[in-house]
């Protein structure tokens, strides 16, 4: 998994959990157009800011 957490200047910040798949890496920078910067995170970390994002969406206005 691959998750854009920052933007510094021009550059993504992504957490991954496995930095050594070049083909994540890859999709990641075309899906952004940015260049990226990853970071590895473990998944017990990767999966409570997953969960935090779902919950922020859920609690959001419809179409926001």
């Amino acid at each position: 998994g691959a998750m854009p957490f920052d933007l510094i200047a021009e550059e993504v910040m992504v957490a991954v959990l496995n930095p050594c798949d070049t083909g994540l890496r890859e999709e990641v920078v075309e899906a952004v157009g940015r260049p990226c910067h990853f970071f590895l995170v473990g998944a017990a970390d990767y999966d409570g800011a997953l969960t935090r994002i779902q919950h922020m969406l859920q609690m959001s206005p419809a179409g926001v």
